[in-house]
């Protein structure tokens, strides 16, 4: 279950995965009477939720268990824990700091990294840079205040003093994106800052880029977008956040910077670019095969049979 209007549940249809059903927003009392219905049709014997909207759709019953899959390291209202969240009858975290977290409040309690699926791409796949130079370094994400894309942003500013034929390529759209690109202007980097939009596909421009940068100040589970850049073996320079920190095997697969701090992300990119931090690809290859989505299923199937023997 998962909201109708989510990347998600657009995902799962695309892929033709039986038995998914969106939850529509705003709900009502015709559309929980319609999630009655469906469930009595189908009569599944595990509803697994992927976001806390479908975990207050869904009814409690004593005819199937529920999981709750929770992807972002923010806190949960104790109102929510309470009528939400206790419905559930285990809870499974997507990194080490999140699944601690749950402990706190709650008593079946796992961990299941989420997994990372990357499109191969053809020997001859053409370069999806508008622009390329000797150093192009590449941001993917959201445009928002979580991501830290103006401290990426202000960092350039610094290393294009000592690179000059560097290019900075941002993947993605978002609330920030007009004020960005007023930053842009700002700093008189707009030569050097290309935006693109929001893209469907970007394993492309992990193979064309030389870098790439996650300056996250906040809210990550398990980075998709890190995952996706071991995956394709390019080097990441990394926000020092915990879950971050989870997943980059520092000096063999990427670097930190301090979250949320300009200079730090200068000063290590930059180190980067001159040639002082090593990088080993396979190491980030072998790091990547931890992240497989048929052991994450695996694990989901475990849990599946562990809650239903406890019935």
């Amino acid at each position: 279950m998962s909201e109708i209007g989510g990347e998600q549940y657009k995902h799962a249809k695309s892929l033709a995965v039986s038995f998914v059903y969106g939850i529509p927003f705003p709900k009502g009392p015709l559309q929980r009477q319609e999630l009655k219905k469906k469930l009595h049709e189908l009569s599944p014997d595990v509803i697994h939720c992927h976001d806390s909207r479908s975990m207050g759709a869904v009814p409690l019953s004593r005819t199937y268990r529920i999981l709750e899959t929770r992807r972002v390291s923010y806190p949960i209202k104790w109102i929510s824990r309470w009528r939400k969240y206790r419905k559930a009858n285990f809870h499974v975290g997507v990194s080490r700091e999140i699944e601690s977290y749950l402990k706190h409040y709650f008593n079946n309690v796992g961990f299941v990294s989420s997994c990372t699926e990357i499109e191969k791409l053809p020997d001859d796949c053409h370069s999806p840079l508008q622009q390329s130079a000797n150093h192009n370094i590449l941001f993917v994400g959201a445009l928002d205040n979580q991501k830290g894309v103006d401290i990426l942003v202000r960092a350039f500013a610094g290393i294009l003093k000592q690179f000059p034929d560097s290019l900075l390529h941002i993947v993605g759209t978002g609330s920030l994106l007009k004020p960005l690109l007023r930053l842009t202007a700002d700093l008189e980097l707009s030569r050097h800052v290309i935006f693109y939009g929001e893209r469907q596909r970007v394993t492309a421009f992990y193979r064309f880029c030389t870098v790439l940068a996650v300056p996250s100040v906040a809210g990550e589970g398990s980075s998709g977008v890190i995952r996706e850049g071991l995956a394709c073996a390019i080097p990441v320079i990394a926000s020092d956040l915990t879950a971050n920190r989870e997943i980059i095997d520092e000096n063999q697969t990427g670097y930190f910077s301090i979250t949320g701090d300009v200079d730090s992300l200068e000063k290590r990119l930059i180190e980067f670019l001159r040639g002082d931090l090593p990088f080993d690809p396979r190491a980030a290859l072998r790091r990547a095969a931890d992240f497989s989505c048929a052991r994450m299923t695996d694990k989901y199937v475990s849990i599946y049979k562990h809650i239903l023997k406890r019935q």
